[in-house]
């Protein structure tokens, strides 16, 4: 071989390690690849109304960080789904609730309370479920809720509800401006199947 032979064929092999180097990174048979899905409510139910929020036009106020916010009354709730869309064989690691809100002044401590839960966005399925008394808030910020524990497949994941009660008895509002809800998981790449050349 001759030395500019030589060159060629070395120079040949270093312009294929990105390449190799892509394959690796992005699709290495058996490995699990990490993603998070970021979703906002699809529709939701407003029990003061007896409407959904698509037939009430008012699912862009829990969908959007625009301070035009929804507002659950005294003695009411709201209940929210999403459609996070997380395969069925999928490995989920974490599932957490992000809301935006705000409550009005003297609102009482333990007035509010977050559920999650199964079932129609009219009648969720809460029994068993967990539940979780937020901070009453002065001005408008983000409270995260950790639901991973009870919250542990594709499926629950798919199928989850949340719901805003507002136990207040003196006609105090909470005021909710964005719902998300951040689930990750893990898929495993599939092994490729070998095909005759």
């Amino acid at each position: 071989m001759t030395k500019r032979n030589s060159r060629s064929a070395v120079l040949a092999r270093w312009s294929l390690l990105p390449l190799i180097a892509t394959l690796l990174l992005v699709a290495t048979p058996g490995v699990a690849t990490a993603l998070t899905a970021t979703v906002v409510p699809v529709d939701g139910y407003d029990q003061a109304t007896g409407l959904t929020l698509v037939q009430g036009g008012k699912l862009g106020l829990v969908t959007t960080s625009n301070n035009a916010r929804f507002d659950v009354t005294a003695g009411h709730w709201l209940s929210v789904q999403f459609a996070p869309g997380i395969p069925s064989d999928a490995t989920v690691t974490s599932v957490k609730v992000l809301v935006e809100h705000v409550e009005d002044r003297n609102t009482a401590i333990g007035a509010i309370t977050w559920q999650i839960g199964q079932g129609p966005i009219t009648t969720p399925n809460i029994a068993g479920d967990p539940s979780l008394q937020p901070p009453i808030l002065r001005s408008e910020s983000t409270g995260t809720w950790d639901v991973s524990p009870w919250v542990t497949s594709p499926a629950a994941a798919n199928n989850l509800k949340f719901v805003v009660r507002n136990n207040a008895a003196t006609g105090k509002r909470t005021r909710i401006d964005r719902i998300q809800l951040v689930v990750a998981y893990s898929v495993a790449t599939p092994t490729p199947t070998p095909t005759p050349t």
